[in-house]
């Protein structure tokens, strides 16, 4: 499943539970969603910075929200 899924699975994450945004993060992830249970968190995925202007955009995302992960 690794080599199917790279990015959810390895994670601990419901690919199902991810909604691909781009920018200025690569996805936003409710992590629970599609279960009956509440939403445990909200989680910012993205890909490592590319760039000085990329690496300072994750860098505010990061300062406002407490928490990215890096692909």
């Amino acid at each position: 499943m690794k080599k199917i899924d790279p990015i959810f699975t390895p994670r601990k994450l419901n690919p199902d539970d991810a909604k691909v945004i781009f920018h200025p993060i690569d996805y936003i992830v409710f992590n629970g969603m599609k279960t009956p249970e509440p939403i445990k968190n909200i989680i910012l995925l993205d890909r490592e910075e590319k760039g000085t202007d990329h690496r300072t955009l994750q860098k505010s995302i990061e300062k406002k929200s407490g928490q990215t992960r890096k692909l």
